[in-house]
């Protein structure tokens, strides 16, 4: 695995190292620098159209370089080109290109960049709220700006029947269960929203309520996902720890599987909240300082330790939240008006950092939409706070609409056929 992300790192700095080298022979040709290949040609061109003023071509502006990197043969391509060619490419390069460095990981996480990147390739990147209303679950898509929008807003309006989001993968496709209470056996469904696809799933093998569930797309083409159950936990009060019970659907097999057992020392419980998937790895926050790391490909788990100073903290009215953070692990702590955003700087060391303090007076902060927006969910209204410009937009939603849990949703309108 390591050295397949190393031969893609290379490949990719030597196509940037290429654009650069192309980049820097056009520039020189444009500015008719000494050793350019254009010089004959424009000497010819001159001595036979009898031409008195120098020829200059046309560039668009995005592509315009200053003169001093021209002259210092500078490696570096400068930030507008960047920003430009990368809002335009396809979400799977775009996935790779963040691979390159950490300056192209961290301009493609803002949030200038996201909305761009989603109106020039027709992307949706947003939530899927999912609420009580009258008495029954009922889920709504939002986005910060729906005029931005290519295609029309996804809702699983499309499936046979009302259902209940159990999970969405990390490039929006969505587990479901239908949620009707009337003593019929609950029907499973994958769906995926945009494309109006979907399936129907065999039945969990486990008799025991639902406890935690995720989805991960391992694969687009050809389709490969994973969706991890885990079931309500169950007390050994000889030996003073819970068991949950695993069980793992592999579309490759199209069958569910048991995995092996997780075991969690009294009282240490999953705290509410959707799974978070970094690093090849889903993850829950405990009760007790604790991260629940399940690897989705050896299908193994460990337990990772916060911040000693987060879990030396006892301030009554802090809070935690476990979010992605420009691809990376991080903890949403807020201790009163106060936001720390920490880092998992190093996975396998488990090394943390506080990568930004914010003031927050909008409420409690549910994700990290971008590197620089929050979102903050109200009673009838959803608030999408720039942390940076110190601005904010705001979206009502019905006023009997309890949110119960936020779902990010980020998905293109590629078909994946889902019945093969």
């Amino acid at each position: 695995m390591v050295s397949d992300f190393l031969a893609d790192r290379h490949r990719l700095q030597k196509a940037v190292k290429g654009i650069t080298v192309w980049w820097m022979w056009f520039a020189k040709a444009v500015t008719g620098g000494n050793d350019s290949p254009f010089l004959s040609l424009r000497k010819r061109n001159k001595q036979k159209h009898n031409f008195t003023e120098p020829i200059f071509l046309e560039v668009p502006s995005f592509l315009c370089v200053s003169m001093e990197i021209v002259q210092n043969q500078s490696p570096t391509l400068p930030e507008e080109m960047i920003f430009e060619v990368l809002t335009r490419v396809t979400y799977e390069t775009l996935k790779q290109c963040r691979l390159t460095c950490k300056r192209w990981n961290h301009l493609t996480y803002g949030s200038t960049f996201i909305h761009l990147h989603c109106q020039r390739t027709g992307m949706v990147n947003g939530y899927f709220i999912q609420a009580f209303e009258k008495y029954r679950k009922n889920s709504v898509f939002i986005c910060q700006d729906s005029s931005l929008l290519v295609h029309e807003s996804p809702s699983l309006g499309f499936l046979p029947e009302r259902v209940k989001i159990e999970a969405i993968s990390n490039e929006g496709l969505v587990y479901c269960v239908s949620s009707g209470y009337n003593g019929v056996k609950p029907r499973y469904y994958v769906c995926k929203p945009t494309t109006k696809e979907w399936v129907k799933m065999p039945n969990p093998k486990t008799k025991f309520l639902t406890y935690k569930t995720a989805m991960i797309l391992l694969q687009s083409k050809p389709l490969h996902y994973k969706i991890v159950r885990f079931s309500e936990p169950q007390y050994r009060q000889s030996r003073r720890y819970f068991i949950i019970l695993c069980e793992i659907f592999d579309s490759a097999s199209g069958v569910w599987k048991w995995a092996k057992d997780i075991k969690l020392a009294m009282p240490d419980f999953l705290n509410d909240g959707v799974a978070v998937y970094a690093k090849g790895a889903i993850h829950w926050l405990t009760n007790c300082g604790k991260i629940l790391a399940f690897d989705v490909r050896s299908e193994k788990w460990k337990l990772i330790s916060l911040p000693k100073q987060l879990v030396d903290d006892n301030y009554e009215s802090c809070s935690k939240k476990l979010v992605q953070h420009e691809g990376k692990l991080a903890i949403l702590y807020e201790k009163g008006v106060k936001l720390e955003i920490w880092v998992m700087e190093n996975y396998f060391r488990e090394a943390w950092k506080i990568e930004e303090v914010v003031v927050n007076s909008y409420g409690s902060v549910i994700d990290l939409f971008a590197n620089d927006v929050a979102l903050v969910l109200g009673y009838d209204t959803v608030t999408w706070y720039n942390f940076h410009g110190g601005n904010s937009t705001k979206c009502k939603v019905h006023r009997y609409f309890y949110p119960h849990n936020v779902f990010p949703f980020n998905s293109d309108f590629e078909p994946v056929f889902l019945s093969g």
